[in-house]
């Protein structure tokens, strides 16, 4: 049947980690590049394409997707529907912390949270907790927290909710003069 496709190999490869710059924050990535080979009873062909996955959470960032002559013919970035995670109370919630990078005196912003409380974990860059807090929140909070006693560094920070379900994971950064 003309324009019936058979998958012959998929191959995947790590081949480049690094930071990947979305508009809604930077993350850490993993880049695999997977090579499809197709079959049809016009010939085969070969469809190249890079996959960005976050090194934090394994969540699927981005693909690009190459022509046959090695150019870039295609992107498709994650979708809303799969950025809201299993632990995402309500879609309309948001987070957001800041400065980052900072000194150490930072700002969390709960927006539209259920009420409850959730925990701020920050972990060391091997997955260690270091240091946590809870805060009772009804539905929007601004917190203030002095972190300035960590040492200079990059860390991972964790939001739980109260059935220890992971709302955001992201990175955090600390710099000293």
């Amino acid at each position: 049947i003309d324009g019936l496709e058979t998958v012959i190999t998929i191959s995947e490869t790590k081949d480049a980690s690094g930071a990947m710059y979305l508009p809604d924050e930077v993350y850490d990535v993993d880049r695999i590049e997977q090579i499809t080979t197709l079959a049809s009873a016009n010939g085969t062909r070969t469809i190249k394409k890079y996959i960005f996955v976050d090194q934090l959470t394994g969540e699927h960032l981005m693909d690009a997707e190459m022509d046959d002559y090695g150019a870039l013919s295609k992107v498709t970035y994650k979708t809303l529907d799969e950025s809201i995670k299993k632990g995402e109370l309500n879609s309309a919630n948001n987070f957001l912390l800041y400065p980052n990078q900072t000194f150490g005196q930072i700002r969390m912003d709960f927006k539209n949270f259920k009420p409850g409380r959730y925990d701020f974990i920050v972990k060391d860059i091997v997955g260690k907790k270091i240091w946590s807090n809870s805060y009772q929140v009804d539905k929007n909070k601004t917190i203030k927290e002095d972190l300035s006693f960590l040492p200079r560094g990059v860390y991972t920070y964790v939001i739980k909710d109260e059935d220890q379900i992971s709302i955001v994971t992201r990175r955090l950064v600390i710099i000293k003069s």
